[in-house]
């Protein structure tokens, strides 16, 4: 699979990072929005955590197979709804951030290696190519590996077994970036444009805040972030961080 990184790269090269005063509104409105998110899932933790416990009763007895599999339903139900909840909270929560200056090459190294020993690595080909020098840029480690994981537990869901899945690290003028991609379907503009929207999912079992996290961090971190999709390439997501961010 050829890279794109040369079509990615101007774009994120040329992206402004000032705020007119819509997206100042925008931004507000947000995080109202944020802070009422958060106090709902506070509210609703207490009962799902009571429904949880009476449902881990009814597994302790022995039921009819029907029963059972209705039970093993409901939980699955539950737990589904605990992960929307953890989302909900993680997105609606301000990103502080502990920056501390770290070679992005071992950086994601790192990471990679430690996915590369979970279950959901088995079955897809996980590759690195690192960038030609040392790339040193300021970021949370912490933060910066939610952003990681995610995209490659994405770049697996949208991927068959056996299928490769790539990551590289460059340089391309005074940024330095991440690209992962993968030979997922081709994914229309249209939803290209919504992927990193609030609770907007194309799988059937996603919260749809995933990418709408991701892309929270990487702002957060006044990074770029960006989505391609194309029938030669398959989709690509790439992060861009500015060394001017580093010093």
């Amino acid at each position: 699979m050829s890279s794109i990184k040369p079509s990615i790269a101007p774009q994120l090269a040329t992206r402004q990072q000032v705020m007119d005063p819509e997206q100042v509104y925008h931004h507000q409105r947000l995080a109202d929005l944020g802070a009422f998110s958060a106090m709902m899932v506070h509210e609703l933790r207490n009962p799902l955590t009571t429904l949880m416990m009476a449902l881990d009763h009814f597994q302790s007895l022995e039921l009819q197979p029907s029963s059972q599999e209705r039970l093993d339903l409901a939980i699955s139900e539950v737990d589904h709804l605990g992960e929307l909840l953890n989302s909900i909270l993680n997105y609606s929560k301000y990103q502080s951030l502990n920056r501390q200056l770290l070679e992005l090459n071992d950086f994601v190294q790192t990471v990679l290696d430690e996915w590369d020993v979970t279950p959901a690595a088995a079955t897809r080909k996980l590759s690195f190519t690192r960038a030609d020098e040392n790339l040193t840029v300021l970021i949370d480690p912490a933060k910066f590996k939610q952003v990681l994981i995610n995209l490659v537990r994405n770049a697996v869901e949208a991927t068959q077994p056996g299928e490769s899945i790539c990551c590289t690290v460059f340089k391309t003028d005074a940024k330095a970036y991440i690209q992962i991609q993968n030979p997922a379907p081709l994914i229309p503009p249209s939803e290209i444009e919504k992927l990193a929207n609030p609770f907007f999912s194309t799988k059937q079992s996603g919260t749809g805040l995933g990418l709408a996290i991701v892309k929270q961090l990487v702002e957060a971190h006044q990074g770029d972030f960006i989505v391609e999709s194309d029938v030669q390439n398959g989709v690509c997501v790439c992060i861009g961080l500015s060394f001017e961010a580093a010093f």
